[in-house]
């Protein structure tokens, strides 16, 4: 295995020691805690080719269409037991042991197909290619939402929300912390931001303000509310406009102008 890379890697995968810490999301086998497992070379060392090697290589394709399967798991099981998984053209290569060997090709979307009788030798390589069925695919409706209130999930906008570190569901750690320690339990509810803390605020318009607007008219803001406001721009002449059509504020204001 002198220079595989890949082959290095997922033999030290493939012969990790799982450890059962699901506390953070993940399985037994893979999870956020130690993420394949720990590191066991003893049994690396022993799962690696020994003597003569030889390459198993080909692609994985689509039965109908002819190409390529990306994501496609092919496993080799004989005198050594090696996984590959195939590119973005469905090709696969696969050092191993010689030896003979049963060689499965298998994706979440497709019929699994298997070669037995696999002869692998120190040379030539060996080329094995999988044509791989579709599965019939339907169509799954649904809706995700949150466990505590039923509702879909969501995200909350506010003030203090730049200033804190979230999980994936948006509950600050400092607070996941306090409620629960180092390990997060399940269904812990915590409010994203602080309902309690008063923050200051100024408006970009407010009544009396005089305004210009993107088409470029002037007046005085008589009402206004989250969508619309409502300018005096001549006497006895309104006109009601997007808020997010009003520029900026006019200064000095009008009534300044006229007392001069």
């Amino acid at each position: 295995m002198r220079g595989d890379i890949n082959g290095t890697s997922t033999l030290l995968d493939d012969t990790a020691t799982d450890v059962n810490a699901t506390t953070c999301g993940g399985t037994l086998d893979d999870n956020n805690m130690f993420g394949e497992g720990r590191l066991n070379a003893f049994a690396a060392v022993s799962a690696a080719p020994r003597g003569p090697t030889g390459t198993l290589a080909g692609r994985v394709t689509d039965a109908a269409t002819g190409a390529g399967i990306a994501g496609a798991t092919v496993t080799a099981t004989g005198p050594s037991q090696r996984t590959a998984t195939t590119g973005n053209d469905g090709s696969y290569t696969l050092p191993l042991a010689a030896g003979t060997y049963t060689v499965t090709a298998s994706h979440g979307l497709y019929n699994s197909a298997t070669a037995t009788g696999v002869v692998i030798t120190a040379n030539p390589p060996t080329t094995r290619t999988f044509a791989l069925t579709r599965l019939p695919t339907g169509t799954l409706t649904g809706a995700v939402t949150a466990q505590s209130t039923g509702l879909p999930l969501a995200v909350e906008l506010g003030p203090g929300m730049l200033n804190g570190i979230f999980d994936g569901i948006q509950r600050p750690l400092d607070k996941l912390m306090e409620s629960s320690g180092t390990y997060i339990d399940r269904g812990i509810v915590v409010n994203a931001l602080s309902q309690d803390t008063k923050w200051p605020f100024t408006p970009s318009v407010k009544k009396g303000d005089e305004v210009v607007t993107v088409g470029g008219l002037y007046g005085r803001i008589m009402s206004l509310d989250a969508e619309k406001v409502s300018l005096k721009i001549a006497e006895s002449v309104k006109i009601d406009v997007e808020r997010s059509k009003v520029v900026r504020v006019v200064t000095p204001r009008i009534e300044e102008v006229e007392s001069k």
